[in-house]
């Protein structure tokens, strides 16, 4: 077995040793045209560059600074004629080096937090000159927090990457942006992408990529949650109106209080926005109408005094119940918040 091996090994290094010559003498030839203007500049057109941006399941919502803050993939891929070899008479098809060797385009991020090291990040090329290289950014984007609709509310975020051209209209992108949905989580994550050509009379034409991000709430995981206690409301206020004048005054204490903790819980989930949500208008006039219904059915009993104080007694009963049914129904909708 071991004479079998042996020249497997050193067929096997031979190899290595034609390959690593070969990745040398390629590194050589691409670092000279490194500096030079875009592969095909004084060709049929400006350079085409493919633009795929995977957007990542790391995100921190912050609805007070009104920004989204999330991990990227860009990978740039384009055509370098320079870079073209015979692949029938090379040792391999495809050669892994590294962004310094290479030309590639300067890729300039307007909301970039950090990102990899530029001299260090992996390339693709293959006997066809087609090279790809992958860098991760983390992205820092701004939105436009508007919680008008909420728990319905959709937010629109944007970011761009620019790269610095030789000439005019020698680089175009042309964007492709992965739609992403983030796990465990009320948000869903809808992309979208425009190419635009800006001009800057300083430094020549720039071609910039615009990546619109659309930011939507999923109200199957949390209006159920908002709606619970409107429902509730509302379910008491018919109770109000359809019990009797002995229970009616309980009732509308339960109203009262129901509606004061949702109208609470409403106003601190959207106190981030820059308009009044519809649902806390909402809120505010089921909070009115319940202390109106107890203005009402208090007015009503002041005029039986011995009625009264029957009344208030059974009250009394019923309100110690009613107070330990609520917080039991207040610790059950806590548990469902977390």
């Amino acid at each position: 077995m071991y004479c079998f091996a042996e020249p497997l090994i050193n067929k096997n290094y031979t190899v290595a040793a034609k390959i690593a010559k070969f990745q040398a003498e390629f590194n050589f030839k691409a670092a000279n045209v490194r500096f030079t203007p875009p592969p095909n500049r004084d060709a049929e057109g400006p350079l085409s560059v493919h633009a795929y941006l995977y957007i990542l399941d790391r995100f921190i919502i912050d609805t007070y600074e009104h920004s989204v803050t999330f991990s990227m993939v860009l990978c740039t891929q384009w055509v370098d004629k320079r870079l073209v070899w015979e692949h029938e008479s090379a040792p391999t098809s495809i050669v892994y080096t590294f962004w310094v060797y290479v030309w590639s385009p300067r890729i300039r991020f307007s909301n970039t937090i950090n990102a990899e090291s530029t001299v260090y990040v992996p390339v693709h090329v293959d006997s066809d000159g087609i090279v790809m290289r992958c860098q991760v950014y983390d992205i820092i984007a701004p939105c436009s927090f508007d919680l008008s609709a909420f728990p319905n509310d959709v937010h629109n975020c944007s970011l761009s990457f620019s790269s610095i051209n030789y000439g005019s209209h020698d680089i175009i992108f042309e964007p492709w942006i992965t739609e992403s949905e983030i796990s465990s989580s009320e948000w869903k994550l809808l992309p979208s992408a425009r190419a635009l050509n800006v001009p800057q009379p300083s430094t020549g034409n720039i071609s910039t990529v615009v990546v619109d991000l659309q930011i939507r709430r999923q109200p199957h995981l949390y209006g159920f949650r908002v709606y619970l206690a409107m429902r509730t409301s509302h379910l008491l206020l018919a109770l109000t109106i359809l019990a009797p004048e002995s229970c009616r005054i309980s009732l509308t204490y339960m109203l009262l209080l129901t509606t004061c903790l949702q109208h609470g819980f409403l106003a601190t989930m959207t106190r981030s926005s820059t308009e009044t949500p519809r649902i806390l208008w909402q809120s505010s006039a089921s909070v009115f109408l319940s202390l109106v219904t107890v203005c009402s059915s208090l007015l009503r009993s002041s005029f039986r005094p011995s009625k009264l104080i029957n009344t208030l007694k059974r009250t009394l009963s019923v309100l110690e119940r009613c107070i330990l049914l609520s917080g039991v129904g207040l610790l059950v909708v806590i548990l469902l918040f977390q």
